[in-house]
């Protein structure tokens, strides 16, 4: 083997080297977040999307394009404004809007889902038992339209709020303003309109929230709301 051969067999061998070394180093940064433009000469940190429903056979949209259904995890996003559309036939659709910024892991989680026509059915007057004892109001506080929890400001309505109680997962509140009973996201404040309700009493989630108690006119109603 001539000196020339020894050569240009070590010069590939040191190419080779750098291939691997530049090629580990960009699946490093992919796996660690980062989005990589050779064509540009730019590394860009990227941002994950986490949705999870608690309803089966949602469909779920990232800029009105579909992604997944129930859970799904969106990785290797731009920073930006992004929207978030969770949607099922007959239901009402939830929304969210927001701006990922760069290695944030944005999670969307407890969604669910309401009716777009509850199933409302009174009750009977041994049912009023569990309609006095369910009702959880704890750290809720309202002040004509404004809505305080643990007495920090949340968000006012044009009306009075009537009463206003918690839903079992903790992301939303039912409550009732100008004798109509609506379910609230504390989180993006998407409200869900649900049926009338001519009481001042608050409302109780039963059934894992699939079911609501609630009091119009002076009678018990239950309301199948998911």
């Amino acid at each position: 083997m001539t000196r020339k051969d020894i050569f240009f067999k070590i010069a590939f061998y040191i190419v080779l080297a750098i291939l691997f070394a530049i090629c580990a180093t960009v699946i490093i940064l992919i796996t660690a977040g980062y989005k990589v433009d050779i064509k540009n000469h730019e590394i860009t940190q990227t941002g994950i999307v986490i949705v999870k429903t608690l309803d089966r056979d949602c469909e779920i949209y990232l800029d009105e394009n579909l992604v997944d259904k129930e859970k799904t995890v969106i990785r290797n996003l731009d920073p930006g404004f992004y929207n978030v559309l969770v949607k099922k036939g007959e239901y009402q659709s939830f929304k969210n809007h927001f701006y990922l910024n760069p290695g944030e892991a944005k999670i969307i989680d407890n969604v669910a889902l309401f009716l777009e026509h509850p199933q409302i059915a009174e009750f009977t007057e041994s049912d009023k038992v569990l309609f006095e004892k369910l009702s959880d109001t704890s750290g809720l506080a309202t002040s004509g339209g404004e809505l305080f929890i643990n007495d920090q400001f949340l968000t006012r309505f044009e009306n009075k709020i009537q009463d206003v109680c918690w839903y079992p997962n903790d992301r939303f509140l039912g409550l009732t303003v100008e004798d109509y009973f609506k379910v609230v996201d504390i989180e993006t404040l998407n409200e869900f309109p649900l049926f009338e309700k001519k009481s001042n009493k608050p409302a109780v989630f039963i059934d894992s929230g699939k079911t609501v108690l609630f009091e119009s006119e002076g009678k018990i109603f239950s309301a199948k709301i998911r």
